[in-house]
């Protein structure tokens, strides 16, 4: 910015037009504006902006901010806030400075519920960092792939195939989800940690051929060549496959047959 901008002043622009957000916005984030709490204030309302754009440069400005100290408590705050929206910004501003605790922590495991994609893998990598180092996280991450939506589901069961945990009981239960993109969560765990045992095999190769959607038979078919330990049984359900209509189904199948070979 041209000319020092007071507080108050910075935060009436983050309220007016969308050019000058942009160029206040810019301004806090290269240091060349400072703000007080006036503007923490407007940042934190920001994040409920319709623009995706405007929320995301909010978080980072917000990044920005924390470095002054008299900012943080109430940066912080907004981690309580009834808005997912202004809890998952707050948040991924704080991750930005490697202030990663249990309550963003939390932030980023409710935003893997959201209907962003693109917010809901960004939060996946944060849940993921902190239960690396903070293992009674991973109880929780448990509980949302049970009890949240279908993404938190979803998210939560790529959390716990991401971190190496080897919970064939949650995943085995995620196979009986009404939403597709659970059980193809639940397949991805199973390939990756699961042993070949007799009850995991049996319901892997329920799906090869008796699931009602065409992408979890083929990745169940994968899974059968992925899980280590597989038995006469799924070769000959693989090979039935070899024969359906569906021929990505089948080449999956071939291709898992060839792995167990």
């Amino acid at each position: 910015m041209s000319e020092p901008e007071t507080d108050s002043r910075l935060a009436a622009m983050l309220g007016a037009t969308v050019d000058e957000k942009r160029q206040v916005l810019a301004a806090l984030i290269d240091g060349s504006a400072v703000p007080g709490h006036e503007t923490a204030s407007a940042l934190l309302e920001l994040l409920r902006d319709d623009s995706k754009e405007l929320r995301r440069r909010g978080a980072d400005a917000l990044a920005a901010a924390y470095e002054h100290e008299g900012l943080r408590a109430k940066i912080r705050a907004g981690l309580e806030s009834e808005s997912l929206d202004t809890r998952w910004g707050v948040a991924f501003a704080l991750w930005q400075c490697s202030q990663v605790d249990e309550r963003v922590f939390s932030a980023a495991c409710d935003a893997m519920g959201c209907a962003d994609g693109d917010i809901r893998w960004s939060a996946s990598r944060i849940a993921c960092g902190y239960a690396e180092s903070h293992p009674q996280a991973v109880a929780a991450l448990r509980t949302r792939a049970r009890d949240g939506n279908a993404e938190s589901r979803k998210m939560s069961l790529y959390c716990l195939r991401n971190l190496g945990v080897s919970d064939t009981e949650a995943f085995l239960a995620a196979l009986d989800d009404s939403d597709s993109a659970v059980r193809l969560a639940a397949l991805a765990g199973l390939s990756r940690t699961a042993a070949g045992e007799p009850a995991v095999l049996r319901k892997v190769q329920g799906r090869v051929l008796g699931d009602k959607e065409p992408g979890v038979r083929r990745a169940a078919a994968a899974a059968l060549g992925a899980i280590a330990g597989a038995d006469r049984e799924s070769r000959d359900v693989l090979e039935r496959a070899l024969a359906d209509q569906d021929a990505d189904l089948a080449r999956a199948a071939r291709a898992a047959l060839r792995r167990l070979d």
